[in-house]
């Protein structure tokens, strides 16, 4: 049973990319470069299968989100990140930066139903 308004969005933010890698060097106690990108992916798909079906929708990514997004529950939508992890301290005004080789049409296409995209 889903607990909330009827109207209420809950979704499940699991677009993180950096402070995952982050978090995986430090439990495996390997370089953050080391890390295998299977993992990410596997451990990704683990919890949209766990939260999907309790969701309004989840928050995904395309780097390590593309296999997790087909495995969420058909009652969640999918949002996509459109932005690169972090911000460049070196440009004034924290402008995001667009994913290389993806667009929104591209976004769209694999599945999503809204873009995301994060501004400081």
């Amino acid at each position: 049973m889903r607990i909330g308004f009827p109207w209420s969005y809950r979704r499940s933010a699991i677009d993180q990319r950096d402070a995952l890698r982050k978090r995986f060097s430090a439990v495996l106690k390997i370089e953050k470069q080391a890390v295998p990108h299977e993992e990410l992916e596997e451990f990704k798909s683990i919890v949209v299968r766990a939260h999907s079906p309790h969701a309004s929708a989840v928050l995904l990514e395309p780097d390590y989100g593309l296999s997790a997004a087909t495995q969420r529950a058909s009652s969640s939508g999918l949002l996509m990140a459109y932005e690169v992890s972090g911000y460049d301290p070196n440009v004034p005004g924290r402008i995001p930066r667009l994913l290389e080789g993806w667009s929104v049409r591209r976004l769209l296409d694999a599945g999503a139903h809204c873009i995301k995209v994060l501004l400081y």
